[in-house]
């Protein structure tokens, strides 16, 4: 096949077009929701109520944190109940070049709540997303 010398300059801009559609698409970040770690868990004094404290980046200019609940899942049976809170972070960018990173051992804690059909009673709770026992803790509520 031979491309003839009009059309060489029409040739390279479109696989000029496709390399550069290429790699903006293989670098850009997907927003998706993930579960997140909980670092601390409180109970309700009648046992219903679970409020797991997560660590998220610092909160913007305008005090509201840009990680946001996106999913609770509880499951409970006789022996154990399990956690999950997923997040999304809302300012994450576009590119995994450009922008925000942050470094989550200087983190903010949020409080999720969960309700429970059932007290917990002497129940561990399990995190969905390491899959280890959560410690309960008399930890002060989060800043808000």
């Amino acid at each position: 096949m031979s491309v003839t010398w009009s059309r060489k300059p029409a040739v390279v801009l479109a696989l000029a077009l496709v390399v550069v559609g290429a790699v903006l698409v293989l670098n850009v970040r997907v927003n998706t929701s993930g579960h997140r770690p909980v670092d601390a868990l409180r109970v309700s004094a009648d046992g219903r109520t679970l409020t797991a404290q997560v660590i998220v980046g610092p909160p913007q200019d305008d005090g509201t944190f840009c990680e946001q609940v996106t999913d609770t899942a509880v499951r409970e049976s006789a022996r154990d109940v399990a956690i999950g809170i997923e997040m999304r972070d809302d300012c994450r960018p576009w590119l995994y070049w450009s922008g925000r990173e942050v470094a989550l051992d200087i983190g903010f804690r949020r409080e999720v709540r969960v309700e429970l059909r059932t007290p917990l009673g002497g129940r561990p709770v399990v995190d969905v997303a390491t899959g280890s026992q959560v410690p309960i803790q008399d930890v002060p509520p989060a800043r808000r």
